[in-house]
């Protein structure tokens, strides 16, 4: 098979053509080359410009994100702009805006304001939205396909950490208690080897340590270090515990297993993990990622072996064509929408015929099973409501959707299952606060809740 090269769109519209990979693999090896022979503002310099080639559109935000922990670990000690412009970039190309949002506001402070994006700087508005549910709903994404009772325990976990983060002011890391409670989410989606979510939460750690307090600085670095190391950045890991034995002057390793501290004493050079490597090439090969089609690693060294024939879509064809199936078969739902419920379970099947892959391929999956267990709930049918509100539960970020799991315990609570139906009231406030629950419940149902937790 011919190779193809990668075609990256730009803002303005127009495709450029490059090997991402080799591009990118060239600025690791300068990096490298410049190690202890220029000054250490020179090296961050080459660091930033790396984390920028590394960031964009078919780029990989896990090594840009890397390299943005590497000059956050030297905050504190070089008077550098860079890692919060480095940092809220990335947060914003993550589509992490409410992490996005607190960095912003300390970028502001450290750069000129011009020197930060205007696109980012409404994010320090404070109708922004809160992230409680968002932080939840990446690491189940990173974690995979969890059982009931896996996602129960997930949720305990980090329930109490998620109520006390949404309850903090705007902006939320100037709070003096904010360092521990985001040193907490990380410690803990380290624990539960959520690694790519605690380092898409480790700028709010340097963030929150707004007094760049030393003792805080060296957890903030050992704690980085070790996500790093189980994520396979080991030039990053050893820099981040070279700063925090540095601080601590060796007495930050109690307690810490004995393989991150040994790391001190081998030879490491920055480099992208295979992982990413092998995403680089996939890509290079003009294979796109997650937009179009998801493919996995054995499918991608099937493709390398010549074993494998790959189609190459044109991604924004594939979009326009899903997006007007997708606008199909809600106006094919919307024709009934204003009729009964027997009326409005039509229209939900009439949506479902449209679609020509399976119903979860599109965003509107999740609200069509939502509309559709309404209807049976309005019909009195509880077994189809029930079963139907489980679909919707287990579509892509339905269990952090706060009207599926409200309805799921209106359904639950119909059946007289009022046990499980205050799990689910609990996981609704647990993710959107008590605010929302009454709203939508009213008053009892927080009163039902102090008794289920009493």
């Amino acid at each position: 098979m011919e190779k193809q090269v990668l075609r990256i769109p730009t803002s303005n519209g127009i495709f450029r053509f490059t090997n991402v990979r080799e591009m990118t693999e060239e600025g690791v090896d300068k990096y490298n080359a410049i190690q202890g022979t220029k000054p250490e503002h020179d090296v961050d310099t080459e660091v930033f410009k790396l984390a920028e080639s590394s960031r964009g559109p078919y780029r990989p935000h896990e090594f840009a994100r890397v390299l943005s922990i590497l000059l956050f670990a030297r905050e504190g000690r070089e008077n550098s702009r860079l890692p919060w412009l480095s940092i809220a970039n990335d947060a914003s190309e993550s589509g992490d805006l409410e992490i996005c949002r607190e960095i912003v506001f300390r970028a502001i402070k450290e750069c000129r304001k011009e020197n930060v994006k205007k696109s980012l700087i409404p994010l320090t508005k404070e109708s922004a939205d809160d992230n409680a549910a968002d932080i939840m709903g990446m690491i189940v994404d990173e974690l995979g396909e969890l059982s009931e009772e896996e996602y129960e325990e997930l949720l305990d976990d980090f329930g109490a950490l998620l109520v006390q983060w949404r309850e903090l002011e705007v902006p939320k890391c100037k709070d003096k208690g904010a360092y521990e409670l985001v040193y907490q989410l990380v410690q803990r989606c380290y624990e539960h080897k959520a690694y790519r979510t605690a380092m898409r939460l480790s700028g709010l750690l340097y963030v929150a340590d707004e007094p760049k307090k030393k003792p805080n600085l060296a957890k903030t670095d050992l704690l980085m270090g070790m996500v790093m190391y189980e994520l396979g950045y080991m030039e990053a890991a050893k820099r981040c515990f070279l700063f925090a034995d540095e601080d601590t002057k060796g007495g930050c390793w109690e307690g810490v297993p004995e393989k991150y501290r040994a790391l001190l004493e081998q030879e490491t050079k920055l480099e992208i993990t295979e992982e990413v490597l092998e995403l680089q090439k996939f890509l290079d090969d003009g294979i796109a990622s997650g937009k179009i089609k998801t493919y996995t690693q054995e499918e991608v060294a099937l493709y390398h072996d010549g074993k494998l024939e790959v189609e190459f879509p044109d991604p924004k064809k594939q979009d326009k064509e899903r997006k007007k199936i997708a606008e199909k078969a809600l106006k094919a739902y919307e024709k009934h929408a204003d009729g009964d419920a027997e009326e409005r379970l039509k229209g939900i099947e009439a949506a479902f015929a449209v679609f020509t892959e399976e119903p979860e391929v599109y965003e509107q999956a999740a609200y069509l099973y939502f509309m559709q267990a309404n209807g049976y709930l309005d019909e009195g049918d509880l077994e189809n409501a029930l079963a139907t509100i489980k679909k919707a539960y287990n579509c892509k970020n339905g269990k952090i959707n706060g009207m599926v799991l409200l309805t799921f315990a209106i359904i639950l609570s119909k059946m007289e299952r009022h046990s499980e139906a205050t799990v689910y009231i609990f996981r609704a406030y647990i993710l959107f606060g008590e605010e929302f629950v009454t709203e939508k419940l009213g008053e009892g149902a927080m009163e039902a809740l102090e008794d289920y937790l009493s």
